[in-house]
């Protein structure tokens, strides 16, 4: 007898362990489970091992060439990788990328994965977006479920070996799963808003933009947008409904008070979703401090046009040169820490020389204070040629963050910015030849959201500079005072609430937005005027440097 090599005994036990269909082996699911492999060949190196029970040879039902049909692969369960249970049924959302875990049997260790619809819809099967893992009992597959698939049920497929995929009356139920509508997001992506304006004087636009998304994608074409507007006097100059909806340019043709915005959105496969928010675009305010020189007329001592210092300051035919020269003598003793108390004046003498520096160094009217004026207050001529002692313009959009503090510090944009510090005018000549130098608080130009987040601001703050500093101290200071604490500032501040609406001017006192000298005058919108006369002189002159600007910065 001719001895029976080792591969040939194995050949003919081939058909008595794992008989073959064409090439395919199979290994025993007990004992791929209870050791890990199997004895005759591997499945999870080799495409023609199948872990499963082999079928008799020359049976199973349409088999060719002497071999059975390989068994159907099984699925016993599936896992993805985000799913809710409901009544039963496993439902994921149209639009989500799910990774999926399916174990079962007769998986082979090739073949390929799909889901196809399982309710009658006919659509198409869904393709993983990369090749499954695979196991003998276990593989894994990345599926996007597009958000078409929402509103139908599904069935998983596996194809191995010679697996036909399942049809509806095969698909067992741990492979079914249904596909539910994702319901969409909408966003007003445009965020803050940014309002520019309009070449026509108090107009402004602003271009709203969205994004809707349906899941974890982007929605399709199909869904149907549609904004409103709370205020009748911010419209749409653009269509503000229907599917190409998606952008909107705003008209505004107010301003003060607030404006709701809300975007509504019809998703291409159902659902319905909102977005609004709350904005605020304020009054454009001009505020301008001058010094009403007509409305100062200067007290004359008892000794009347003969009194020196009245002589000295220009009256009883004295030029203008000792006028000059009678100043910068002040100017040096203040310097020098000489006050009220030792410089040599009376106290008549003192109110005269107040009264005759302060109207001598009046401004004129600003723009539309005068009958028949009808400049334009925010004309860049009249604010470059700097004839007032300030000049301040806000106007700001920001938007309601619906908290306690209201304001979105955040989203405060300024359309209109201006802090400008004016002149002083020379007083001896009568012709304001010269302007002294001023000094601008250190706050000057700050602007922003008050800490508590109710109002927005901007504050415009200054005084005359340290040579008129050192004349104060000489007329109204202490004996031995410094200048720079012995004159007071003067301040516009403008501020706005989260109505859009601009605080109540008040002058004097700490938190007063304006202070009590010189006059004022406001202006809504370059045109509607208030009138805030300047206070008596010597009260005013009666202030030190802590007379300054103490409200909500």
């Amino acid at each position: 007898m001719t001895p029976i090599s080792l591969s040939s005994r194995k050949l003919q036990r081939t058909p008595v362990l794992a008989p073959r269909f064409d090439k395919v082996q199979y290994c025993d699911p007990s004992d791929f489970l209870l050791y890990g492999f199997c004895p005759d060949c591997d499945p999870n190196s080799d495409p023609d091992c199948i872990v499963g029970t082999a079928p008799p040879i020359g049976g199973g039902g349409g088999g060719g060439g002497g071999g059975g049909t390989p068994p159907v692969p099984t699925i016993s369960s599936v896992t993805f990788s985000s799913s809710t249970v409901v009544n039963g049924t496993t439902t994921v959302a149209a639009g989500s990328t799910q990774t999926v875990t399916i174990t079962g049997s007769n998986f082979s260790t090739s073949g390929f994965v799909q889901v196809c619809p399982n309710d009658g819809s006919g659509g198409p099967c869904i393709q993983p977006t990369s090749p499954p893992t695979w196991g003998a009992i276990t593989l894994s597959v990345v599926f996007t479920i597009p958000l078409s698939a929402g509103g139908h049920g599904f069935c998983m497929q596996v194809k191995a070996a010679q697996f036909a995929p399942a049809t509806a009356s095969t698909c067992n139920a741990p492979a079914l799963f249904f596909v539910r509508a994702a319901q969409p997001t909408i966003k007003i992506a445009s965020r803050p808003i940014l309002i520019t304006p309009r070449s026509t004087a108090g107009q402004c636009a602003a271009t709203l933009t969205s994004s809707a998304m349906c899941g974890d994608a982007t929605c399709p074409p199909g869904g149907s947008y549609t904004w409103a507007s709370s205020n009748s006097a911010v419209g749409f100059t653009t269509p503000s409904s229907g599917p190409s909806a998606t952008q909107v340019t705003l008209g505004i043709l107010g301003t003060g008070g607030t404006t709701t915005i809300t975007l509504s959105y019809a998703g291409p496969f159902g659902g319905n979703a909102t977005d609004s928010f709350t904005f605020v675009l304020s009054d454009d305010t001009v505020a301008i401090a001058w010094v009403n020189g007509q409305a100062i007329t200067p007290v004359f001592s008892p000794g009347g046009l003969g009194d020196p210092i009245v002589q000295a300051l220009g009256y009883g035919g004295v030029t203008a040169l000792s006028c000059g020269v009678t100043l910068l003598s002040w100017e040096n003793q203040g310097y020098l820490g000489e006050g009220s108390a030792n410089d040599g004046l009376t106290a008549a003498e003192q109110l005269y020389a107040n009264g005759f520096l302060l109207s001598g160094t009046g401004n004129n009217p600003p723009p539309r204070v005068s009958p028949g004026d009808q400049r334009n207050p925010a004309d860049a001529s009249y604010i470059g040629g700097g004839d007032y002692r300030l000049y301040q313009r806000l106007q700001v959009s920001y938007e309601i963050s619906g908290d306690a503090r209201g304001i979105d510090r955040n989203s405060v944009r300024y359309l209109q910015e201006v802090v400008q510090t004016g002149t002083t005018p020379e007083p001896c000549s009568g012709m304001q030849l010269f302007s002294k130098p001023v000094e601008a608080h250190p706050d000057n130009g700050q602007a922003g959201t008050s800490l508590d987040g109710t109002l927005v601001y901007q504050l415009n703050s200054a005084r005359i500079g340290p040579d008129g500093q050192a004349v104060n101290q000489f007329l109204n200071g202490p004996a031995g005072g410094t200048l720079s604490q012995s004159t007071p500032w003067i301040w516009t501040a403008i501020q706005y609430d989260g109505n859009g609406r601009i605080q109540p001017w008040v002058q004097g006192g700490p938190t007063g937005n304006l202070q009590i000298f010189p006059q004022y005058d406001v202006y809504t919108n370059t045109s509607n005027l208030q009138n805030f006369t300047q206070g008596l002189l010597m009260t005013f002159i009666a202030l030190n440097s802590s007379s300054q600007f103490g409200g909500p910065l």
